[in-house]
């Protein structure tokens, strides 16, 4: 998605226009797109109609967070399914975790889930639109546009016990899904010396 549009999604217009595509019946359909184009860009139409589509496999598998929330195709896909995502939240509560420091949030599915329990959440995003999205997903949160390479150790200065970081490493290339670790981002390397991080923070990974 294009960071220009993906503001425009979160802004006052784009509302107006996803109510537009969720009133559609079929928001995939070519008739769908005239409507919607007749009065607004296109491209906010597209886009709109996108989210109308995506919204029913959003609310199977994320559940009713998932009604308020904006996705890529891509995100959505690989986001963690909503009652995994609500467990580990609650086991990382129960063992007194209260900070919450996701390197790699994408649309925020996990970090939601965190943010729901009443933890402090910081989330970094490298890719301009999904951290425009994160931001509208995740309210009351810190997010972050950068890399989570070089922004951890500033995040993770003082950090102790009662911090979990979160990494759910990107594994797409130009070509598709990679299951090559090369491939993925955050670079394994990085990976393997947040689980080594020290000082008592958790670490969790979903790879």
């Amino acid at each position: 998605m294009d960071p220009a549009v993906a503001r425009r999604l979160v802004s006052a217009e784009g509302a107006e226009a996803l109510a537009a595509a969720r009133a559609e019946r079929d928001p995939d359909a070519l008739s769908a797109a005239e409507r919607l184009r007749s009065w607004m860009p296109p491209e906010l139409a597209a886009a709109a109609l996108d989210q109308a589509s995506l919204r029913p496999t959003a609310l199977a598998k994320i559940g009713q967070d998932a009604d308020s929330m904006l996705w890529t195709r891509d995100g959505l896909e690989q986001a963690t399914r909503g009652p995994v995502s609500r467990w580990r939240a609650g086991q990382l509560a129960d063992a007194g975790v209260r900070r919450v420091i996701d390197l790699g949030c994408a649309c925020g599915a996990d970090a939601r889930a965190c943010l729901d329990l009443g933890l402090e959440v910081t989330a970094v995003e490298i890719d301009p639109a999904l951290a425009v999205l994160a931001r509208h997903n995740l309210p009351g949160a810190r997010v972050l546009e950068g890399d989570a390479e070089e922004l951890a150790a500033d995040l993770l200065a003082g950090a102790g016990s009662d911090t979990a970081i979160l990494l759910d490493p990107a594994r797409r290339t130009g070509r598709g899904r990679s299951w090559r670790v090369e491939d993925i981002r955050p670079a394994w390397d990085f990976v393997m010396d947040m689980t080594a991080v020290g000082r008592g923070v958790s670490t969790v990974v979903k790879l």
